[in-house]
């Protein structure tokens, strides 16, 4: 008999359907390994071969690329949206292999202490709905195992039969996975522009103006209207503001273990020039922009 897992496995799963590897996409990786400290980080890929970017050569080492094999049909259906790509490639990898999957927008900010322990996790975003932008559960547990097998034979082309809609409709409605943690808003997708707490604040207040990242395990940084914002993430952007995402992005820069597998940059030593800019911004620093 097979032996169950006593708790979720320690290993991190992202997906990725388009080749820019940004300077968010790096640090969300970054804080993952400071944070989680997971044994693997997967990136499931599909479409591409490999990444652009000077920011995914600089994480490479830390990660395990995974090429998804999928014919683009799925129940007789081409299925059109990088979106729904990523919600079946999550749903198949965390059905069969269990851990976390976060979007490649979900920055962490503190360890995930004892949900490793729990069956399956999930949380609310601000407006309510349950979502499956992050979330963790143990290899083939009862929840992943219905959502791989309801996204198979009922997809219909339509964003309520994958991701984030078909999650909300099983645990809301359906209702009979008991093992289910669903935590509140607070815990992964406390700013939302249709939520009480504007997204925007994230980018334009101080960290101390918001309680509730006192017990966020991650902020989750994207929204459709949240577009403007993304392009501000920059690495000049990141280590000069003082805003609650500025400061949470420094925050993983101030662990040094880190550093000691990155290669070198334009020449110059990463760790030499981009850690010192936590505290003051190096004018020699030669790296893109995003």
């Amino acid at each position: 008999m097979e032996r169950q897992a006593t708790e979720i496995p320690r290993i991190v799963h992202f997906t990725k359907t388009d080749a820019e590897f940004t300077f968010m996409n790096f640090v969300v990786v970054l804080a993952t390994k400071k944070y989680l400290k997971p044994h693997t980080i997967y990136m499931h890929i599909f479409g591409m071969s490999r990444f652009r970017g000077c920011w995914w050569s600089l994480i490479q080492p830390h990660v395990q690329l995974r090429f998804f094999s999928y014919s683009g049909y799925l129940n007789g259906l081409y299925v059109p949206y990088p979106e729904h790509i990523s919600d079946i490639i999550r749903i198949v990898v965390m059905a069969q292999r269990g851990g976390i999957y976060m979007d490649l927008d979900s920055l962490p900010v503190r360890p995930f202490g004892d949900l490793w322990s729990k069956e399956l996790v999930l949380g609310r975003q601000a407006h309510g709905a349950i979502t499956s932008a992050v979330f963790m559960a143990k290899p083939g547990s009862c929840f992943t195992c219905v959502l791989e097998q309801q996204v198979f034979s009922t997809y219909d082309g339509g964003w309520v039969s994958a991701g984030p809609a078909l999650v909300d409709h099983l645990l809301e409605t359906v209702r009979c996975f008991p093992e289910a943690t669903v935590l509140g808003s607070w815990a992964f997708f406390a700013f939302d522009f249709r939520g009480n707490i504007p997204f925007r604040g994230l980018f334009e207040k101080r960290r101390d103006s918001f309680s509730m990242l006192d017990k966020s395990y991650a902020l989750h940084l994207y929204d459709t209207r949240t577009r403007p914002y993304q392009a501000m993430l920059t690495w000049r952007w990141a280590m000069g503001s003082q805003s609650a995402v500025a400061i949470a992005i420094r925050d993983v820069f101030t662990d040094r273990t880190l550093f000691h597998a990155l290669p070198r940059v334009n020449g110059t030593d990463f760790l030499r020039n981009i850690c010192p800019a936590v505290t003051s911004v190096q004018k020699d620093v030669r790296l893109p922009e995003s």
